[in-house]
């Protein structure tokens, strides 16, 4: 429960880079595969620790900010993607994003689990555990 948006992230990575590696219609869907897993339970997990995170009376609030949020992401992601693989590559191949975007997503994951380590005080849920175990 706590680990479900790195578990999207991780199995969105390793689609991108199977993605990038694939060269046979059978590991390309494979690989589909996993960016779909990783991405569903992703937009699952995000609404569900927008909902351990806030009160409920703030909940739709929330979740309209997450969503927001979340289609901004969406539009830029390619942009900035596009620009670090030019950066480094003086191009912009489908291939090179695709290992960029897999490196950024590996960058991303060990910064969710650093800032989740940090963070595990603030959920609500485990709070009640801590208090009823001590």
């Amino acid at each position: 429960k706590e680990f479900i948006l790195v578990t999207s992230a991780v199995s969105m990575t390793i689609g991108l880079f199977l993605s990038y590696a694939s060269y046979s219609v059978f590991i390309y869907a494979v690989a589909q595969t996993f960016i779909f897993f990783g991405y569903s339970i992703g937009i699952v997990g995000g609404m569900e620790m927008v909902g351990r995170f806030v009160k409920p009376e703030w909940v739709s609030s929330c979740m309209g900010v997450f969503w927001g949020f979340d289609c901004i992401g969406t539009m830029v992601e390619p942009y900035l993607v596009n620009s670090i693989t030019k950066f480094f590559s003086g191009e912009v191949t489908p291939g090179g994003a695709l290992f960029v975007g897999g490196i950024f997503m590996a960058v991303t994951i060990v910064i969710a689990i650093i800032l989740g380590m940090k963070g595990r005080s603030n959920f609500m849920d485990l709070k009640k555990k801590t208090r009823q175990s001590a």
